[in-house]
């Protein structure tokens, strides 16, 4: 059995490294008699295991600013979550792009292991990833560093959606979009709801966490976060963003989203928006992208209703509910938007939301 999975490890690690430049990584790094495991679940990046340490490869060429920028950012920030960063080597026998040397992160990720969990634990996981997500959000941007990367898409949350100065376009744009969907849209909520989003300012972002990014010991505590190579000056909220409608588990479950929330919350131990005000918000930018891009998509019932949680009964299947549009005129005008009870309390958009609200545009410096 040792034998046949050493063979089927090999045939893995033969897709990256030729034997000469596994004999060469080998003496290079003195892994002579080391096992090496080559794990190729990662969009941008291809990794060779040692039980001790990793090394990160490009998988072309068009990935390399993210290697060399994951260097800067782990030799110029203290993040304690984060692997420790061996090195940045450029060795020709070996790859033909440059790659990194870290420190092996212990755990498995949450994505491997989100079919073993139950509520209780994935609620553990969640909660701890919030408090190590304000960890990272109290240290300050390296100046060179603010700036969001080139070598990946544009921030999702980002733009019109976070600036202070823009909350009534962006609602009429929103207005314009959904109404088809909704009806009537609860035009005030989400005038309230972008107020606070935009209060928020801005914090040392990972940029682009998703599952596959964090790895949790036995406990189902947060071992580490990887791929640091999006790390940039932005929104908060952008660290909570897992892709359309949440990660996995996380997505259909408010009580994990709860968790998750308020472990941050309380670590930060600032004025945030409470838990009603970031669902709308995330049901509001899901559901225009959705209508955007398919207005067929089945995750859109749910991000409608979390946009407008007055009715819940949008993402009931099957439920006495008006039929969606087959098209959605999709041009940006003002509309005059009806007022609808919002299904907020008002303890959700005011008290330390509204005094935020009041110093919009001041955003915390890195």
């Amino acid at each position: 059995m040792v034998g046949h999975r050493s063979n089927e490890q090999l045939a893995e690690l033969r897709a990256l490294l030729i034997p000469p430049q596994e004999a060469m990584l080998r003496s290079r790094f003195e892994l002579v008699h080391v096992p090496l495991r080559l794990i190729t679940s990662g969009w941008h990046r291809l990794v060779v295991a040692a039980p001790d340490r990793v090394f990160v490869f490009p998988r072309h060429g068009g990935e390399v600013p993210g290697i060399e920028r994951e260097a800067h950012v782990l030799t110029e920030t203290r993040l304690k979550v984060a692997p420790r960063l061996v090195g940045l080597h450029r060795e020709a026998g070996i790859s033909p792009y440059p790659f990194l040397e870290l420190s092996r992160v212990p755990g498995n990720s949450y994505d491997a292991m989100i079919d073993q969990l139950d509520a209780g634990d994935a609620a553990t996981a969640l909660a701890d990833l919030g408090r190590r997500i304000a960890e990272w959000h109290c240290i300050p941007t390296p100046t060179a560093l603010a700036a969001a990367p080139t070598h990946r898409e544009p921030p999702r949350v980002a733009g019109l959606w976070i600036d202070p100065a823009s909350v009534e376009e962006t609602v009429a744009w929103a207005s314009d979009l959904l109404s088809p969907y909704l009806g009537k849209v609860p035009r005030n909520a989400w005038l309230d709801v972008l107020s606070a989003v935009g209060a928020m300012g801005q914090v040392t972002v990972h940029g682009e966490l998703s599952e596959g990014q964090f790895l949790l010991d036995h406990r189902y505590r947060v071992t580490g976060v990887v791929d640091w190579d999006a790390l940039h000056f932005g929104h908060p909220l952008l660290d909570f963003n897992f892709g359309v409608g949440g990660v996995g588990v996380h997505r259909d479950k408010r009580e994990l989203r709860s968790s998750m929330w308020k472990a941050y919350v309380t670590a930060r131990g600032n004025d945030l928006p409470d838990l009603a005000v970031v669902e709308m918000f995330w049901g509001l930018l899901d559901a225009t992208t959705l209508v955007e891009t398919d207005g067929t998509d089945p995750r859109l019932p749910k991000a409608l209703a979390n946009a407008n949680p007055a009715r819940p009964w949008l993402a009931t299947p099957g439920s006495n509910r008006p039929a969606y549009p087959t098209g959605t005129n999709k041009s940006v005008r003002r509309s005059s938007g009806a007022v609808v009870s919002c299904g907020l309390t008002n303890s959700a958009i005011s008290g330390p939301c509204a005094r935020r609200r009041q110093a919009a545009g001041q955003d915390d410096p890195p």
